[in-house]
């Protein structure tokens, strides 16, 4: 069980990312649900490179970045381990939660910012019932692998 400060909580920048075996949607807000930015990027060593990227201009200490990822299965694995190293705050966000939030919605549109944006509505308010992904051996991944000169996206290491 992970619990912050109100301190921590005031100033942490909460990033929600749907995840899916080609492409990923991140999207960062701050604990009262403003937008403070989005990226999709494809699951490729240079898209994971990409979102690195756009999380370090969020002006955000990395202690300070909350990151919740729902989906991906395998497929997100070069992601998370590229995260880890990093993030420590790192938490899985079971779909049921923004499948429950969506069901209280006006629309029933269904897109993945829509989804990343959930997801990050749910760290602000369910970060204690999540549970943390941590770095363990079956995480092990190789980043990117080429195959005939272009670049694939990551899988994950058998």
């Amino acid at each position: 069980m992970m619990k912050l400060t109100a301190d921590q909580l005031n100033t942490a920048t909460f990033v929600g990312i749907d995840s899916h075996p080609d492409s990923h949607t991140a999207l960062a807000m701050n604990r009262f649900k403003e937008p403070k930015g989005n990226v999709t990027f494809p699951n490729t060593h240079a898209g994971i490179s990409q979102f690195q990227t756009w999380l370090q201009t969020l002006g955000t200490q990395k202690d300070r970045v909350v990151i919740g990822v729902e989906g991906g299965g395998n497929a997100r694995n070069a992601l998370l381990a590229s995260i880890l190293p990093i993030y420590d705050l790192l938490f899985e966000v079971n779909p049921l939660y923004t499948k429950h939030k969506r069901s209280f919605g006006t629309r029933g549109d269904k897109t993945d910012l829509d989804d990343a944006k959930l997801i990050a509505g749910v760290l602000t308010t369910e970060l204690e019932e999540l549970p943390r992904i941590r770095c363990h051996p079956e995480l092990c991944v190789k980043i990117c692998s080429k195959q005939g000169g272009k670049e694939t996206r990551a899988e994950q290491k058998t």
